[in-house]
C-alpha cells in the first residue's frame, strides 16, 4: 500500500479502534470489517463504485446502508462507512481495516506470523511452529501459512518485521556466494 493511503488511514483506523475498545465491541467490529473486505475485494466494479468521484454522495451512502442491512453490520461500522462515504475516503478502506486489524493485535497481545513453504503445511506442522514462534516472542501467535512452490524446500517465516529463512532456495544462494568468494 502507498505511504499516501496508510497516511490517510492511520488516523481513521485508529479513532475506529478507540471507540471499539471504548464500547468493548472490537472483535465484532473486526470481524465485520473483515466481511466488509470480502465484499469488497470480490468485487472490482463495486471497488470502482465506491471510489468513483462521479457517484453521487446520496447514491453511494444508499448502497452502503443496503448492505449494511444485508450484511447485518452494526450501527458502529456501518457509520464509519458511511463517514468514510462523505469524506471521500473509502479508497483507504482495505488500508484502514489492515490497521484497525494491527491495532486489535496489539491491544491483545497478539503476533501474527507468515509462513510460506513449498507445499500446504498441514494442521501438526502449522500447530509446531505456532509453539515454537510462541516460545520465541513470549507472545500469542496467529500463523498465516502459504505455498510458495518457488522455494523448492524448507520454510520462510516473517514475523515482527524479521524474516527467517530456512529454504533450499536459500541455501543454495549462501552455497552460490562462498563457492564464489573461492
Amino acid at each position: 500500500m502507498s505511504l499516501r493511503l496508510r497516511a490517510i488511514a492511520r488516523p481513521y483506523a485508529r479513532a475506529l479502534f478507540d471507540v471499539t475498545q471504548a464500547q468493548r465491541v472490537t472483535e465484532q467490529a473486526r470481524k465485520e470489517l473483515e466481511q466488509v473486505r470480502d465484499v469488497i475485494s470480490g468485487s472490482q466494479d463495486f471497488r470502482r463504485f465506491l471510489a468513483s468521484p462521479v457517484v453521487k454522495d446520496s447514491d453511494r451512502n444508499a448502497v452502503i446502508r443496503e448492505i449494511a442491512k444485508r450484511m447485518s453490520l452494526s450501527k458502529l461500522v456501518t457509520n464509519f462507512l458511511l463517514l468514510l462515504s462523505d469524506k471521500r475516503r473509502l479508497n483507504a478502506l482495505e488500508e484502514m481495516i489492515t490497521l484497525f486489524n494491527a491495532e486489535a493485535d496489539r491491544a491483545a497481545g497478539v503476533v501474527r506470523a507468515e509462513a510460506f513453504a513449498p507445499v500446504k503445511l498441514s494442521a501438526v506442522q502449522v500447530s509446531r511452529l505456532r509453539s515454537a514462534l510462541e516460545e520465541m516472542t513470549g507472545r500469542k501467535v496467529i500463523v498465516e501459512d502459504s505455498v510458495d512452490a518457488s522455494l523448492m524446500g524448507g520454510l520462510l517465516v516473517k514475523i515482527n518485521g524479521e524474516v527467517y529463512d530456512s529454504t533450499v532456495k536459500s541455501q543454495l544462494g549462501a552455497l552460490r556466494q562462498q563457492v564464489l568468494r573461492i
